[in-house]
């Protein structure tokens, strides 16, 4: 059997044609081929999709363009129509564009591909005809049948592999090794924090179908926005984008307001960064202008400016956090781009924070993709959070059961201390939980928290978190330094990170009728949690307030 990419059909394939004909390609080929399915390529500034792409180490690629249903040929007009729907162009055209347009790409990307002189095939494969006559002339375009699709589909490949002219030198391992990297769809990411509870030692997720389809349609859109709720998994969507525009030979900018976050990424993408053949920049926000321009020598301060110097453009620019950005901020950001009009510009945002109002506001072509499934929190979290989802939000728990949310009501500071001793001691001494599994959360601001004038609660040290400096203690010292120590961030400065276990302390007052700025304070905190939420607040007056 074929080895196909991805390895089952994507739930998403619309093409009745395409459903039909994925198991054909799989169990009518031998291993030694590879088969991409649905792939999207992006050639400079605009894509083009293979529906099947054959390659072979030796016989090289065939790019197979797919027409199911009543296909028609009007040899008089030169038309062509499916059904009562009149096709743009050629099939046999269409195929071939793509196919020298791919081929084109690799080589002038990639060295593997540049000097090699492999052969290249494009055909039309018509999967509800059985003969085809009359057909214009289609250069080295093959075509294939519905009578082709049975014992001898193989056969009928490799004759229009085989046909002339032929390449001199056969494509190589190498070059499907490469070919792989390069376009195989993202299957799975790996978390920063190892530490998992209910299963491994180390975090390893499949995409869900949801993010496979919005990770594929982006590649149709140069602007886009992606929207979901805290946990849908926008953050890694992101990353795998990144991954996917590198492996592209693209220069990449990815940006967010959080210092924290920007760490997150840039650890997630180290390989990246350090790969002297790659162009990836990881940058906070406000740190946009000193960075880039200490990169290139220049003497600029204000990000306003920054667009009037070619060497400061990238090809493609990646937001996180997108809520916390306003409108100006963007077109800041979109100054930045090599063409106004044609470069990669992607949003990922939270519509449920919604800080600036700004979704409808942004002055781009929005092509707004929604993520549907909170892959972090267990159902216990998730509906505790719920009542601070926007109702138009239609978010599903995807998560396990997990542990039942436990609230902790306390009256006085030291109160709130004796509480958060009792519990670490409870979940060190008796669960076996390890410091690194544990986060601390503020509703308070970081010089105005209790928390920053301690520097041990008990018998548990406690460090603010800053994951920069985190990897930079442990990287020089050459040992963990953070073994024993309990770590503690605001709400604001965690935003986009996450934790097995999270202490959420309202420790700044919340009114009886919750501001937005609490309600979003609740819900950024509660969902750092993706296996334990321990809620500590104030007992609440039992005054008659009537």
């Amino acid at each position: 059997m074929a080895i196909m990419y991805p390895k089952n059909r994507p739930a998403y394939t619309k093409s009745h044609a395409e459903k039909l004909l994925y198991p054909i390609f799989k169990t009518h080929l031998d291993d030694t081929y590879q088969v991409y399915h649905s792939r999207w390529w992006r050639f400079r500034y605009r894509t083009g999709e293979t529906d099947f792409l054959v390659v072979h180490p030796e016989k090289g690629m065939l790019v197979v363009e797919v027409k199911g249903g009543k296909i028609r040929y009007d040899s008089i007009n030169d038309v062509w129509s499916s059904g009562s729907k009149r096709l743009s162009k050629s099939p046999y055209i269409q195929a071939e564009d793509t196919c020298k347009q791919l081929v084109r790409w690799l080589k002038g990307k990639f060295n593997l591909f540049k000097n090699r002189n492999f052969t290249y095939k494009f055909c039309v494969l018509f999967s509800d005809i059985d003969f085809v006559k009359d057909i214009p002339s289609h250069g080295e375009g093959g075509t294939i049948t519905g009578n082709d699709l049975g014992e001898n589909f193989q056969e009928k490949i490799e004759s229009i592999l085989s046909s002339s002219p032929q390449g001199k030198d056969a494509l190589g391992k190498d070059c499907l090794e490469e070919l792989y990297r390069i376009i195989a769809p993202e299957t799975s990411f790996i978390s920063y924090d190892i530490n998992e509870i209910e299963r491994n030692n180390q975090l390893i997720k499949e995409f869900t179908e949801d993010q496979e389809i919005v990770l594929d349609e982006l590649a149709d859109f140069s602007e886009a926005i992606v929207l979901g709720c805290a946990g849908s998994g926008k953050t890694q969507l992101a990353i795998a984008k990144v991954r996917q525009l590198i492996r592209q030979k693209n220069r990449v900018l990815f940006t967010c307001k959080s210092l924290n976050l920007a760490g997150f990424i840039y650890l997630s993408l180290r390989e990246i960064i350090e790969d002297k053949n790659s162009d990836l920049s990881v940058i906070s926000f406000g740190n946009l202008a000193q960075r880039l321009t200490e990169k290139n020598n220049l003497e600029i301060q204000d990000i306003k400016t920054l667009g009037q110097y070619d060497e400061l453009k990238f090809d493609a620019i990646i937001v996180d956090e997108g809520q916390d950005f306003t409108n100006e901020d963007i077109q800041d950001l979109r100054s930045l781009l090599k063409d106004a009009n044609e470069s990669i510009f992607y949003v990922f945002q939270d519509d449920n924070q919604n800080i600036h109002k700004n979704i409808l506001g942004r002055k781009i072509n929005i092509h707004p993709r929604k993520l549907v499934k909170n892959l972090r929190n267990t159902k216990q979290i998730f509906e505790y959070f719920r009542p601070y989802v926007d109702g138009s939000n239609l978010t599903k728990p995807f998560g396990n059961e997990g542990p039942t949310v436990k609230t902790i009501e306390f009256n006085s500071m030291n109160q709130l201390i004796n509480l958060i001793i009792q519990e670490l001691d409870y979940l060190f001494k008796q669960s076996k939980i390890t410091h690194n599994s544990i986060f601390i959360i503020t509703n308070e601001d970081k010089n105005s928290s209790f928390l920053s004038e301690n520097s041990q609660i008990g018998e548990h040290k406690i460090r603010y978190f800053s994951i920069i400096d985190d990897y930079r203690t442990t990287k020089q010292s050459r040992k963990n330094t953070n073994k024993n120590v309990v770590k503690w961030s605001t709400v604001k400065e965690f935003k986009g990170l996450e934790s097995d276990i999270v202490f959420y302390i309202q420790e700044k007052p919340i009114s009886h009728i919750p501001t937005t700025e609490d309600i979003n304070d609740r819900y950024i905190g509660y969902s750092r949690a993706k296996w334990m939420l321990v809620d500590f607040k104030e007992e609440e007056d039992e005054e008659d307030i009537w």
